[in-house]
């Protein structure tokens, strides 16, 4: 049962770590060699991203289609 459980946190504990690093930036072909994974597949498997971090992005083209709108 304890065997379980730790599996499942291992789990849980690479799969923030991977998330977080996304998040943050970090390209999935470096997290792939940091976290060990043998393909960009696995690695977006861990790394599921949150739409927060996108919309820095959206906004900037956002802006940039409003500069090109007024010219």
């Amino acid at each position: 049962m304890l065997r379980g459980f730790l599996c499942r946190s291992t789990y849980d504990l690479r799969h923030a770590w991977a998330s977080w690093h996304a998040q943050s930036g970090t390209p999935l072909n470096v997290l792939q060699d940091l976290g060990g994974w043998e393909s960009v597949e696995m690695v977006s498997r861990y790394a599921h991203l949150s739409g927060g971090h996108l919309f820095a992005y959206a906004r900037s083209m956002a802006d940039n289609l409003d500069t090109v709108a007024t010219n």
